[in-house]
């Protein structure tokens, strides 16, 4: 598996939402503007550019939050076949010192996607007399 940094952000799907929020906030403010103006104000003009801007505000909230947490799910997977990747070069252990230096990103980013492994039954911690954290990949393992 190549190491690189990561996988990249979507920036389309972001410029998406970013726009449905923006378009909400503009028909917000010429909701207002016509409201501020008007002698009169029809029912359905108010009904229909109030729901309009929330609908398009919530719309491009929630799409953005979809986004933000597909982007996470795979940052997540990305560095867990990292580490199931370094793991294999190892001979089925590893270690966060060698995760800290072979892995693409920080130390704290390995150790947290070693505790999900962890959790998670891939991987088995195993204390060393000299105090170090080994982690063993059962599956892993030469047989």
């Amino acid at each position: 598996m190549e190491q690189g940094r990561g996988p990249e952000k979507d920036f389309i799907p972001r410029f998406g939402a970013g726009c449905l929020v923006l378009l909400g906030l503009v028909v917000a403010a010429m909701a207002v503007t016509l409201f501020a103006g008007a002698d009169h104000v029809t029912l359905f003009g108010g009904i229909f550019y109030g729901t309009t801007s929330v609908g398009l505000l919530v719309a491009g909230i929630f799409w953005y939050r979809y986004i933000s947490s597909q982007e996470r799910w795979r940052g997540a997977l990305f560095q867990e076949k990292t580490l199931l990747s370094l793991a294999a070069k190892h001979g089925g252990y590893l270690t966060l010192t060698q995760v800290a230096l072979e892995a693409p990103y920080t130390a704290a980013e390995g150790e947290e996607a070693m505790a999900r492994l962890v959790r998670q039954g891939f991987a088995q911690p195993e204390l060393l007399d000299d105090g170090t954290v080994r982690y063993r990949f059962g599956g892993l393992l030469p047989e």
